[in-house]
């Protein structure tokens, strides 16, 4: 195309002398020849000088830079903030809870890497009495462990903006035990994951400790189901053990029971 647009352009200044512009935008690395005799303007390639860049895309070196600064913006807060009491049991939660979850790649390299983690969710805690009811001993710490909503525990919900489609829990405590589930309805396990197994999930969930906070980082492979043209809803729950429970973000509750499972109120982002 460039060729024939040189040609052409080539011949109007010679028969006819006129000038004639290029309106196709030209972004890349071309030949640097056919670029000029189109007119267009570019700058060399720092390791093939027969070639130029045009457009937006000036140099590989810029290229790099570019993409240098993009991954700067990763880690990605998409939510953060204080656990709000849920009502469920007309009890009030613990203050000192914090949650962040964080993108911590940008989605397009994501795609690219799809078993590096994805998603980080971390839970902060500055007031012991939120987590006091621990597992027994006879649980090995960093287990994975059915039935902890009876202790201290953590919860991360991740759905598709569809509330159709299904959804995922996570829960963790601050001794990193640990419990993955799918639902394909509200508390309906998805077929295969009725049984509670680790096998589906430990290649894809990376347990994270520190002094004061816990959490997990979530493969992109893991999450890919439940993004919907780059949203996806997330919701954050604790509880006690006790009876006590939080949410955030905070969405209005009704006076029954406390119910986690729906998805229809989990808080929608934009992954970047």
């Amino acid at each position: 195309m460039l060729r024939l647009a040189g040609e052409m352009k080539t011949a109007a200044q010679k028969e006819a002398g006129v000038q004639l512009d290029l309106e196709v935008q030209c972004i890349g690395l071309f030949d640097k020849k056919l670029l000029a005799s189109c007119g267009v303007k570019s700058v060399a390639d720092d390791q093939d000088t027969s070639k130029g860049w045009a457009g937006l895309l000036w140099s590989r070196k810029e290229l790099s830079r570019m993409v240098e600064i993009a991954h700067r913006r990763f880690p990605q807060v998409l939510i953060q903030g204080y656990f709000s009491g849920y009502n469920g049991a007309d009890r009030e939660i613990p203050a000192g809870g914090f949650i962040v979850v964080e993108q911590l790649l940008a989605i397009q390299a994501a795609i690219a890497a799809p078993d590096a983690p994805f998603l980080r969710w971390m839970t902060r805690c500055s007031n012991p009495a939120l987590f006091a009811m621990k597992p027994p001993s006879a649980i090995s710490a960093g287990a994975f462990t059915d039935g902890l909503w009876q202790y201290g525990v953590s919860e991360l919900f991740v759905a598709n903006t569809d509330p159709e489609a299904g959804y995922l829990e996570f829960e963790m405590t601050p001794e990193g035990n640990w419990v993955a589930l799918r639902f394909e309805a509200p508390r309906k396990r998805a077929k295969g994951y009725t049984l509670l197994s680790e096998e589906p999930w430990k290649e894809h969930i990376r347990l994270v400790n520190g002094e004061g906070c816990f959490g997990m980082e979530l493969s992109y492979k893991l999450l890919e189901p439940f993004i919907n043209k780059q949203n996806i809803a997330v919701q954050c729950f604790v509880s006690t053990g006790r009876g006590e429970y939080g949410l955030f973000p905070w969405w209005e509750v009704s006076s029954g029971p406390a119910d986690f499972h729906q998805p229809e109120n989990f808080y929608r982002v934009t992954l970047l």
